[in-house]
């Protein structure tokens, strides 16, 4: 399969999703509200709680508002990354058309991860839409000079989202319930990392949860770069695990799916 015949699958994988997408005004909608409905009331429970002073003792920043903005954002690519893989393939399931699909002379792999692509770039539209409306609604500008370290950081992040996805896609497959499968991974992925609290809250004999999630070390680094925050460790070293975590999961996704799709060659796709 010739990188250009990879590249006109991903095109037209995009223009499939974009056309379901824009087909419910309300998707576009979300995208400005959702920020408004997540962020505003943690913020006033910290501000009617006494404000950031405890919370400085965790993280070495009294910037709550940041940390809240900044771990939004970088959730928006997980969960959209598990939501697009996982429930991509239960929607075609629905639509009876998995098994054609899978059919035709294209890698499956390929298949699964150009549904990611577009959500990819929604998820950064939408990024860049709550850096505005956060600039305007809480006075927290994250357009700094240290954003585009934070993209650079982003790269891996994003490949290793694609592995995880993978693997949820399996148990999607394998489950055939896709709420559960995904509502579950999210959580786990986002309770642990930190995207809504400092993990240093977390009981000690969690920790080592938190620190093999890629998540963890990205919500980190963006902090530390744009807000101040108190490293885990050396950002070098954080640059380190996520470029390693990015092949480890790639690696652990491609062998999980490729498993998971011979079974299903021999067992049947939606088994209803």
């Amino acid at each position: 399969m010739s990188f250009k015949h990879v590249l006109r699958v991903i095109k037209q994988k995009i223009i499939i999703r974009a056309k379901i997408y824009f087909r419910y005004p309300l998707n576009v909608l979300m995208i400005f509200v959702m920020p408004l409905i997540w962020l505003t009331p943690q913020i006033l429970m910290a501000k009617g709680f006494g404000g950031t002073a405890g919370f400085k003792e965790f993280t070495g920043s009294d910037n709550y508002v940041g940390f809240m903005v900044i771990g939004f954002m970088i959730a928006v690519y997980s969960s959209n990354t598990m939501w697009s893989i996982g429930y991509s393939l239960k929607e075609e399931m629905w639509d009876g058309v998995l098994e054609s699909n899978w059919t035709t002379p294209v890698n499956r792999i390929v298949l699964v991860l150009a549904n990611a692509i577009f959500e990819f770039i929604t998820a950064t539209f939408q990024v860049i839409l709550v850096g505005v409306i956060c600039r305007l609604a809480f006075n927290f500008n994250v357009f700094s000079k240290e954003l585009l370290k934070c993209i650079i950081f982003l790269i891996p992040f994003l490949f290793s989202l694609m592995g995880l996805g993978l693997i949820v896609a399996s148990l999607v497959l394998i489950i055939k319930n896709e709420n559960t499968v995904i509502d579950v991974s999210d959580g786990i992925i986002q309770g642990f990392s930190g995207s809504t609290f400092p993990i240093e809250v977390l009981p000690r004999f969690l920790l080592p949860i938190s620190f093999i999630i890629p998540l963890t070390y990205m919500n980190n680094s963006a902090r530390v770069l744009i807000i101040g925050e108190t490293p885990f460790m050396d950002l070098k070293y954080e640059f380190l695990i996520l470029v390693i975590s990015m092949f480890v999961f790639l690696f652990l996704g491609v062998l999980t799916f490729n498993k998971v799709e011979k079974k299903c060659r021999q067992e049947g796709l939606s088994g209803y």
